[in-house]
């Protein structure tokens, strides 16, 4: 909100603000005693408007407020308090977010002057960035949303980030949904290629999602109950009755794996199992002995030995819920 504020006051000032002449040699780096220019950066993240997991990308909505002091462009006598100038006449930063992958920079490349010699980029921004998202836990995880800022233009010795830099967010009003936001501490540290390189400070604004997991439990679990007891229907069922036994059984393992290929479909392609493929693969050999256990049976039925037939029926009603609660701890 405060950057926004900043904003609209900016476009109120319109009137008052003038093309700055450029003075000689503004493009090398502003005097600074002998240290790196200090930069302050705020970012105000107005919205995530979407999480996708498969893509593993987040979309931000954002506004930004760079600013830094350079003396050279101090006010001189005669000229207006607040001046304006393009990006390309001066030294600037040269920002970039390390995780972009689209982001529409929604405003032009000036900065704005004021009489001291404070130099303020203003952008809005727009688009997708990239996540390595951790599905272990899915669909009871929490991700970490990082935006992750270097300069392309210089290195430890030349700049740095000012304590002062700050993340601005009003999380409620996210778009996103299914999700719980908490925005995290700013994190400094060094970005580099080598480890022998010379790096360049990194920023991090950072969020934490926590996944509303109860939508992916009520699809998840009411569906896969409904399977699981046809599956344990089957053995209360008269051993006799061998063709619909079989039948019912057949179609819950059918239904079972379709059922874990529709999951598995919306989320990326990892090299792990999440909380819930463990849930479903645990079902799906849950009801592949139950087939086996039906096809048992059907075969001590045809081979006249009732009791026996009767014996794995009963056995597997009360095994079939233990097995059930077993899955349920496997999947934690």
């Amino acid at each position: 909100m405060k950057l926004l504020l900043a904003a609209a006051c900016l476009w109120l000032a319109g009137p008052a603000v003038a093309e700055l002449a450029v003075p000689e040699g503004a493009q090398a780096a502003p005097p600074s005693q002998g240290g790196p220019v200090e930069v302050t950066l705020l970012f105000g993240l107005l919205d995530i408007v979407d999480i996708d997991d498969k893509a593993q990308r987040f979309e931000i909505d954002a506004y930004t407020e760079l600013s830094w002091q350079d003396p050279r462009l101090a006010a001189r006598a005669g000229e207006e308090a607040l001046r304006v100038i393009s990006l390309e006449d001066i030294w600037n930063p040269g920002l970039v977010i390390l995780n972009d992958r689209g982001i529409d920079r929604l405003l032009p490349e000036v900065a704005t002057v004021d009489a001291q010699g404070w130099v303020t980029v203003r952008h809005r921004l727009a688009g997708p960035l990239v996540v390595d998202l951790d599905l272990h836990e899915f669909p009871f995880d929490q991700q970490i949303l990082s935006i992750d800022i270097v300069s392309y233009l210089h290195g430890l010795a030349e700049l740095e980030y000012s304590s002062a830099s700050e993340l601005v967010a009003r999380v409620d009003e996210f778009s996103a949904e299914g999700w719980i936001f908490e925005p995290l501490p700013v994190r400094h540290s060094t970005f580099r290629l080598r480890e022998s390189g010379e790096g360049t400070p990194l920023i991090s604004f950072q969020l934490r999602a926590q996944r509303d997991a109860l939508f992916h439990v009520i699809t998840l679990v009411f569906p896969m109950i409904l399977i699981l007891l046809l599956a344990w229907v089957v053995h209360w069922l008269p051993p006799q009755l061998s063709p619909p036994r079989i039948g019912t059984a057949s179609a819950t393992v059918f239904s079972v794996i379709a059922f874990g290929v529709s999951l598995r479909l919306g989320l990326p392609q990892v090299g792990y199992l999440t909380v819930a493929d463990r849930f479903v693969l645990g079902c799906i050999i849950l009801v592949g002995v139950s087939l086996a256990v039906a096809v048992m049976t059907a075969r001590r039925v045809d081979a006249g030995d009732i009791d026996r037939a009767r014996l794995l029926a009963k056995i597997m009603c009360w095994v079939f819920p233990l097995a059930v609660l077993l899955i349920v701890q496997f999947s934690r």
